[in-house]
């Protein structure tokens, strides 16, 4: 469920690039839900004042500068100053609480885990961590995507994509429930620990 409260689009964009850490526009759009007429101006005000540069080549795409790196985290601490936090550090709790879990499911997958163990397994993680994710985005505006893309996700793989639970860079289930949890260690301003592995 999306948050009522909705960022900035200018805060989203910068948001997601110092989530991914580097992105081009078709990505970048289905990553923020916004519709690229609205991402476009604000990755070119962000290259016109240097927060971000833009790569061009066989992999293109948007990176933050360290200028950009510093505005984000000026804004994102203004943001996240509005948060309830106590809320938003139990949601983290729960995540970390899921995250070995996926963590071995994925490990089992990627060592030759058949298809008959690994789509049940996933299922079931799936019921007890998504709802994690749909809370997190009721608390967190620039969260609010996070439980449908991993829905998304967990029913590509359920249909056959085989890619759908662990291949990088493709919005695989991993691939968002890193995002998800790099999300939370910037909102929280935490640094990742033992605990949180990956």
């Amino acid at each position: 469920m999306a948050a009522e409260i909705q960022p900035a689009p200018a805060l989203v964009v910068l948001h997601s690039l110092r989530v991914v850490g580097f992105i081009d526009l078709v990505p970048l759009v289905a990553r923020t839900g916004l519709p690229p007429d609205d991402v476009t101006p604000v990755l070119n005000d962000l290259v016109e004042r240097a927060l971000a540069r833009r790569r061009d080549g066989r992999v293109a795409g948007w990176a933050l500068t360290g200028a950009g790196q510093e505005e984000h985290g000026r804004r994102l601490a203004e943001a996240s100053a509005a948060l309830p936090r106590s809320a938003v550090e139990t949601g983290y709790e729960r995540f970390v609480d899921c995250n070995d879990e996926l963590k071995q499911l994925c490990t089992d997958w990627q060592l030759g885990g058949d298809r008959g163990t690994t789509a049940p397994a996933l299922a079931a993680f799936a019921g007890r961590a998504e709802p994690v994710a749909d809370t997190l985005g009721r608390l967190v505006p620039w969260m609010a995507r996070y439980g449908e893309r991993l829905q998304s996700a967990a029913r590509r793989f359920a249909a056959g994509d085989d890619h759908a639970l662990t291949r990088p860079l493709s919005g695989s289930y991993h691939d968002v429930w890193m995002e998800l949890h790099q999300d939370l260690l910037l909102t929280l301003g935490r640094e990742r620990s033992a605990a949180d592995g990956h």
